[in-house]
């Protein structure tokens, strides 16, 4: 158990259970719980404003979260150290953790042996309070025949850490206006927002583009900029999308939801009073958070207690209400609160949103590709068609999400939400459009549906565009025939590669083995055929996805049994046979 006391009073406590006899990485309690925790506590009231944990237990990326507080902190901060259970193998080679630690003071922490128990009390930008670990010599430092190390004693320390003088509730000296009160008392109440509450920072929000744009009012009240290279526009030059809400599926994560804004409220043709954030649950950080950045917020009320049920029923009443606030609005915007956008994300939408007026086959516009991984993507321009409904930041017309809401599962069914929609029953024979590089990316490095483990392998290595100004190739060749006159075009140029064309190991990739290729040239087009009898039939379509490494945990982002993607600047057709519909 680990407990911690501030100003007499218990302020944070967190246990778990006996140590098994395995742990390992499949293990979720274990993957989220044992490691290396931290604390950042208010440096004045002493409450605890934070916690991340850092398990060697995790494949990659397993000091990510700890990482992120400590950055996100404010100077003054002071951040608790202190381990829970076994570190993990991991933690052993893991760096980036060292460096942070040492960073901030640490002198012990490579000294201690991953059975050992290890603290460290220290102020964010100012000293070392207190560190200390105990040794476990009695137990092994690697795990033997599966076994857990035997726990070292109870490490408990004492620190005294001194109270920064500050005026009421005001710790950054920023000039007194409205704004900044707000921001000031909002900073001082709440932690974990980097930029936002930086007291080296005049700005609200961090500005990386020379052309930003934000509305009217956005700008008198947030931008007091001095620098006359910076030019601010309330439009694009061509924005077809200025009636269109974005709704934001939110819930009790608001540091998530204000790194979201800060990739949002940058783009290039933003209509800050377009944005609605529907949050489950009354949250005040969260309602206070959109009011310093004058966002619509709606808190939605659920009796469910089920995760699954409380998400779905979310969008439900989201994807209703949404229309009493934008009466006129043909179509919206869905963003989830954990997904950053792209600095053309509103452009991107502009430009594709008349197919879907256009094109009756087409159901929605997503800024998501399920296989767009830094290996497969690399053309800001293109676009594709898929019939998996890929989520993740996505357009759709009023009557379509009519039709989802008219047909919206009862409360005895317990379908995840989009599980749910990406039925056939939904979806009609209907196609999405994709970019080739997304225009999103998913930052949630846990929730309700993921863990940082599956982050780390499944979402951490896809590509987001971080161009501000692109224009889309050949829109209106997304349309139904148009498109599929450029797949023949594309099957006929194309060159077969073989399956004794991949350099494969010992191993089968279906178990971890490598699996590599190697395409001559740069620019050509190429076709690779794969047995798939049945959608069901996944175990060589697995085995392919790895090794052209593509999303490989289930089948999606085809089209008709296509898949289209770039493989180190090459075009790859790849196809299930005999389900697709061109041979």
């Amino acid at each position: 158990m680990a407990l911690l006391w501030s100003l007499g009073c218990q302020a944070w406590w967190h246990s778990i259970a006996a140590p098994r006899k395995s742990v390992g990485p499949d293990d979720r309690f274990s993957v989220q719980e044992r490691g290396l925790h931290v604390l950042r506590v208010h440096p004045i009231t002493g409450q605890v404003q934070g916690h991340a944990v850092a398990s060697g237990w995790m494949l990659v990326s397993a000091s990510h979260a700890v990482r992120s507080l400590v950055r996100t902190a404010r100077d003054k901060d002071v951040l608790v150290f202190f381990t829970v259970g076994e570190f993990g193998p991991g933690m052993r080679i893991d760096t980036e953790l060292q460096e942070v630690l040492e960073r901030l003071g640490a002198e012990h922490f490579t000294d201690r042996m991953p059975p050992d128990m290890y603290a460290m009390v220290c102020i964010k930008g100012g000293s070392v309070i207190m560190e200390a670990y105990v040794a476990n010599r009695a137990s092994p430092t690697t795990e033997e025949d599966g076994q857990s190390p035997t726990p070292a004693s109870p490490l408990a320390i004492t620190a005294h850490v001194p109270v920064p003088q500050v005026k009421a509730d005001v710790i950054c000296p920023w000039k007194k206006t409205p704004k900044n009160l707000a921001r000031a008392k909002f900073c001082f109440n709440y932690d974990g927002y980097g930029e936002l509450c930086d007291c080296n920072k005049r700005h609200l929000l961090p500005m990386k583009h020379s052309l930003v744009t934000v509305s009217d009012s956005f700008e008198k009240q947030f931008f007091h900029l001095t620098n006359p290279r910076i030019t601010l526009t309330s439009q694009l030059k061509e924005n077809n999308i200025t009636d269109v809400p974005i709704v934001i599926i939110a819930s009790n994560r608001p540091q998530v939801l204000f790194r979201q804004m800060s990739s949002l409220l940058r783009n290039r043709g933003i209509i800050v009073s377009n944005i609605l954030v529907f949050v489950d649950g009354l949250h005040h950080e969260v309602e206070q958070l959109c009011s310093l950045l004058d966002i619509k917020c709606v808190a939605q009320t659920s009796d469910y207690d089920d995760t699954t049920l409380r998400i779905r029923e979310n969008y439900r009443q989201a994807l209703t209400n949404v229309w009493h606030h934008f009466p006129a609005a043909s179509r919206l915007i869905v963003l989830e609160e954990d997904l950053e956008v792209s600095p053309d994300f509103v452009s991107y939408f502009s430009q594709t949103s008349h197919l879907l007026d256009l094109d009756s086959s087409l159901w929605c516009i997503s800024a998501w590709n399920d296989n767009g991984f830094d290996s497969t993507s690399s053309d800001p321009a293109a676009l594709y068609r898929v019939e998996y409904f890929p989520g993740l930041g996505w357009m759709m017309t009023r009557n379509s999400v009519q039709q989802l809401l008219d047909v919206w599962p009862s409360e005895r069914e317990g379908y995840d939400w989009d599980v749910w929609v990406r039925w056939d029953s939904n979806r009609l024979d209907r196609e999405c459009i994709i970019p080739d590089v997304s225009r999103t990316y998913h930052f949630g490095i846990s929730g309700s549906h993921t863990s940082s483990a599956f982050h780390a392998l499944y979402y951490q290595d896809h590509t987001i565009n971080q161009l501000p100004d692109v224009q889309l190739r050949n829109v209106n060749g997304l349309l139904k025939d148009e498109y599929e006159k450029e797949i023949r075009q594309l099957i006929a140029e194309a060159e077969p590669i073989k399956a004794t064309d991949f350099q494969l190991g010992e191993i089968p990739p279906s178990q971890g083995g490598p699996c590599e290729l190697e395409l001559e040239g740069t620019n050509k087009t190429y076709a690779f055929f794969f047995k798939m009898k049945a959608w069901e039939d996944t175990d060589l379509y697995k085995t392919v996805a790895k090794c052209f490494t593509i999303w490989d945990l289930d089948v999606r982002g085809h089209h008709h049994g296509l898949w289209r993607f770039h493989y180190y600047e090459n075009t790859v057709l790849m196809f299930a046979v005999p389900l697709n519909m061109y041979m």
